[in-house]
Order: structure tokens, then sequence, then C-alpha cells
């Protein structure tokens, strides 16, 4: 069998012209898009897939015929009732940023910028990401990076903004790098100043009675709070209605000569024995 001997710059050619005609397919992207209807996720997915068609060397027809590899959820239904119209690679990313990603106007993608503000919790290099995507998809001309970071310095977490001056920061690398600084020392400072978590068994001895300023129990358990409750209620009984009775019985007038009960002096039969008795005595 005869030996062909190639030099590098023919070895080259020959793996280039190989890879030329090799057909590829979506079959081992990894990339995948279920149907969110946000803006972000829709221009990654579609920066990945046209890498990967490009790498691979995909074709038109083959990327349209293996599109359902990549969709999945509702969007894989929104494919199947549009495909039969989509005729061009370009024309399916057109429709699927219409379809999940209708571009904003640039009044409203202003609005985004400088009206959402970091939120607790935020990192601020996923804060500053998002901002810089919303900048992406302004009309030209583009913002300087100066003027980016102008309207985005205002709304970042103002624990980020006592610690950093905006005069300080010249470029988007220089504001991640202070931020991440910031963020780490106020992680470590939280967590050598926090408190560690009780047991579960000793969490009842913090509770704090609302009524006596006692720890140990709550309101509901409280026995002094109890013990008023009982007097109050002893205290509010109401009379019985037999004892009133008897009380609004007797007799409100008395002889007062004798005290005999229901007569006045002067119809009192007893005064008046007593004083027939000393007349004639």
């Amino acid at each position: 069998m005869a030996t062909v001997n190639l030099s590098t710059e023919q070895f080259e050619k020959l793996l280039t012209t190989l890879a030329s005609k090799r057909d590829g397919s979506f079959n081992t992207c990894r990339a995948n898009f279920n149907g969110c209807r946000d803006s972000g996720r829709v221009e990654a997915f579609i920066s990945a897939i046209e890498v990967f068609k490009k790498t691979e060397n995909i074709s038109d027809d083959d990327a349209l015929m293996a599109i359902p590899l990549v969709l999945s959820d509702e969007a894989a239904v929104w494919w199947e009732g549009v495909k039969e119209d989509v005729k061009k690679w370009e024309d399916f990313i057109t429709r699927l940023r219409h379809a999940f990603a209708p571009k904003k106007p640039a009044y409203m993608i202003y609005q985004d910028i400088v009206g959402n503000k970091q939120e607790p919790g935020t990192l601020t290099e996923t804060f500053v990401a998002n901002k810089r995507f919303l900048f992406a998809q302004l009309p030209p001309p583009a913002h300087s990076e100066s003027q980016q970071i102008d309207m985005i310095f205002g709304q970042l977490s103002l624990d980020i903004r006592k610690k950093l001056q905006r005069s300080s920061i010249q470029t988007f690398k220089e504001l991640l790098v202070a931020a991440r600084g910031i963020e780490q020392l106020a992680e470590e400072t939280g967590q050598t100043t926090r408190a560690p978590a009780l047991p579960a068994a000793n969490r009842r001895n913090q509770n704090r009675c609302l009524y006596c300023r006692v720890h140990g129990h709550t309101a509901e358990e409280c026995r002094k709070k109890m013990k008023a409750e009982s007097r109050q209620t002893a205290v509010a009984m109401p009379v019985p209605t037999g004892a009133g009775t008897a009380t609004s019985a007797l007799p409100k007038i008395t002889c007062y000569g004798c005290g005999a009960p229901g007569v006045v002096r002067s119809k009192c039969t007893t005064c008046s024995k007593r004083e027939s008795r000393a007349l004639h005595f």
C-alpha cells in the first residue's frame, strides 16, 4: 500500500475541507427555550443557537428542520403553529423575538433603567448586567460608558453608595470590583455579628409576657393575668333577683317615737297608748 505524505499546509486544508462538508445538527446543542417571555432569556437563547449553528456548520434548511430539538413547552407549541410559514432562518429569529420578546419603545426602556432600584439581596454585578442589557436595546446613538454609569449609579443600593463615590469610578469594571469588595465585607461583618440561633428547647424561655413583663411565658399563660380577670369577674357579678326583691320590699317609713315600721308617729297605736296613760296619770 502506497504511503501519502502531506505537508502541514496540505493537512490543514484537508481538515478544513472535511469540516466544511460535515453536516451538523442541533442534536448536541444544550441550549433550550421554553417560551418564557423575558427579553434577556430570549436573546441569550438566540445567541447560543446562532453560535452553535455557525460552529457546527449547520445549513439553514437543516437548522429549521431541527428547531424542535431546542424548543420546549409553550415555545414548542408556538413553533408547531407557525413552522409552515417559516422558510428562512432569519424569519424564524424575527418571529421568535416578536412572539416572546417584542421590542419595547425607547421611553419604556429608559423607565426600566432609571426607575428600578437595586433590591436588597441582589448582587451589584447582576443588577449592573441587567441594566447594561437594557442599554443594548436602545436605538443609536449609543450612550457612552460614563453616561451609562451616571444613570445606573443613582439606582444602586444605599449601602453601596455610602461607601463608594461616583467620582472614583470611571468604568464598569472599576464599579463592579469596588461593589464586590463592599458586599464581601458586609457579608463577613454580618456573619461575625449575627447572634447564634437558640436551640428549639430554649426558645420558649425567650418569650416575654406583655402583661407582667416577665420572661418565660406569654400573656395567654400568665397566672397573674388570670387571677386579675377572676377578681374582676367576681366584683362585676350581678346581685341575685331574690335579694333585690327582699330589699325593695322593706318599709321605707317608721315611727320616730317607738320605731314601729310602716306607720308615722301620729298614727302609731303604741305611741297613742303611751300618751293616754300619761294623761290619765
